[in-house]
């Protein structure tokens, strides 16, 4: 955790100084969400790698992650798209190509037609695993 603190400190020490704006008529509400948002892009330049090594985009591995956590019950397609953290507007293409990739497996649940579950296999469990960015490594 000291690892990854200190890496967003230096980055924003970086980034305070690439601004070069030269009239600075913010807020500190601003200047946090500013923050917030370019820590974000930073994240995910470093774990876009990760992911790119694996196969995987960075909302399929939150999809693998949330289905990881779900366990054996699995979870409903508008469950997953509820609980991502980059909101996906195409959950189902997204599960599609995770299904077609032996990720995750879907089924409809006989006693609710209209339902759809989705359930990690035992290669998304370990792709899940094998992916997830090392972040105490830099």
């Amino acid at each position: 955790m000291i690892c990854i603190v200190s890496a967003v400190a230096q980055v924003k020490a970086k980034l305070d100084g690439a601004a070069k704006q030269k009239h600075l008529v913010h807020s500190r509400q601003q200047d946090a969400v500013t923050s917030i948002l370019r820590t974000a892009d930073y994240f995910g330049r470093f774990c876009s790698p990760v992911f790119d090594q694996h196969g995987i985009t960075s909302q399929q591995y939150n999809v693998l992650r949330i289905l990881r956590g779900a366990g054996l019950g699995g979870l409903p397609t508008l469950d997953i798209a509820e609980r991502m953290i980059e909101q996906a507007p195409g959950i189902t293409r997204l599960l599609d190509r995770l299904e077609g990739k032996k990720l995750v497996r879907r089924e409809r649940p006989s006693d609710n037609r209209r339902q759809v579950l989705c359930y990690i296999t035992s290669l998304g469990s370990i792709s899940c695993k094998n992916s997830t960015p090392p972040l105490g490594t830099r």
